[in-house]
């Protein structure tokens, strides 16, 4: 169902989760993607000819999805800036590789917990297309990564968020 059944009369129930699926739907879009979301969502003012004796609930659905759009775009604006060079493979991986791939990775993933105050597994950042390279014990990353890395991190959170606020309704 997409965003446009809003206006063609589908019920209210409909329409409510219409608002609530773009707040997750675009996590991993780009910046100008996401914006048109918040800019199509903005139109939309509850009434109650729209939503019916719901429209305290829409209005508030409404509010939360555009708060969840919003983080989601400055954390497309933090991937489209992060110096570093993404590469799609046919298989359907990603590798993030650093700007100066020649130069030596020196950023421990211990300084990146540091840094970030969160605990991140080698696995995790894997999944996001960072591969470690491992010296004596410890998994090393490019400086010139660590940008992506934390938009990768806050691009995660914000679509667990997303999930998980449509899951319990609150």
């Amino acid at each position: 169902m997409s965003l446009l059944s809003i206006f063609r009369g589908d019920p209210v129930e409909d329409r409510i989760a219409d608002i609530k699926k773009a707040g997750t739907a675009f996590a991993d879009s780009s910046a100008l993607l996401i914006e048109k979301v918040i800019t199509r969502i903005e139109s939309i003012t509850p009434t109650r000819e729209f939503f019916g004796d719901r429209v305290a609930e829409a209005a508030a659905v409404r509010r939360l999805t555009l708060e969840s759009l919003n983080r989601q775009l400055a954390a497309a604006r933090m991937r489209e800036k992060a110096p570093t060079l993404t590469i799609h493979e046919a298989s359907g991986a990603t590798t993030v590789l650093p700007l100066n791939p020649n130069s030596l990775p020196t950023l421990k993933l211990g300084t990146i917990q540091e840094r970030l105050g969160i605990a991140v597994t080698e696995a995790f950042l894997m999944e996001r297309g960072f591969k470690a390279t491992h010296e004596r014990g410890a998994r090393l990353y490019h400086e010139s990564q660590f940008y992506a890395i934390c938009s990768a991190v806050a691009s995660h959170a914000h679509t667990v968020a997303a999930r998980h606020h449509l899951r319990s309704g609150s």
